[in-house]
């Protein structure tokens, strides 16, 4: 019983002092889907693209490989991966680094 009014208590502190989503979070998620929405079109240049990737990549590769799809299945997956790591890239670099940013634009 006495082990349960503990644990009770250092969960609630520690719920206490855990972060609520902030200004800053969610100007790095927005930074990140923007750069998604913005490297959209050069990547896929339409949804048709985007789903070919999206097929390929769950399709299991051995059996591209036996359709003879093998280079098209590799690429897909490569643009699809690559253009996923640039936005999430992005949007941690703005969780970062938007502080430094901000307090150099206003001379603090």
């Amino acid at each position: 019983m006495a082990t349960n009014i503990i644990i009770t208590r250092a969960t609630a502190q520690v719920a206490e002092t855990m972060p609520h989503p902030s200004w800053q979070a969610w100007t790095a998620v927005g930074a990140g889907v923007t750069v998604a929405v913005l490297l959209f079109k050069p990547f896929f240049k339409d949804w048709s693209g985007f789903r070919e990737c999206l097929v390929y990549c769950l399709k299991p590769d051995w059996i591209s490989w036996f359709q003879g799809e093998g280079v098209e299945d590799w690429w897909s997956e490569l643009k699809l991966g690559v253009w996923m790591a640039i936005s999430v890239v992005s949007g941690v670099l703005v969780y970062h680094q938007l502080p430094k940013w901000l307090s150099s634009l206003l001379g603090t």
